[in-house]
């Protein structure tokens, strides 16, 4: 199944419903524990490199706006590769 909630995701594997692709800051506490054991320690998700700005359109943005945009594309871009 999916779902946008890392927690209800965590309860589903936690519940035997199988395994669970979710980023480390749901996963670590139920790791640590030994509640759950991570597989695949090699792969990484595309997912983890995906990012969203939303703004809304048909208003001017401030520059200051625009200029942390910039940085993000640049910073997010330069660390994928």
């Amino acid at each position: 199944f999916s779902s946008n909630s890392g927690a209800a995701i965590i309860r589903a594997a936690l519940d035997g419903l199988g395994i669970a692709n979710v980023p480390a800051y749901y996963s670590d506490r139920v790791i640590a524990n030994g509640s759950l054991v991570r597989i695949l320690e090699d792969w990484r998700s595309i997912e983890e490199s995906i990012f969203y700005i939303v703004y809304p359109t048909g208003r001017h943005m401030p520059v200051r706006v625009r200029r942390l945009i910039g940085y993000l594309q640049d910073t997010l871009k330069s660390a994928a590769n």
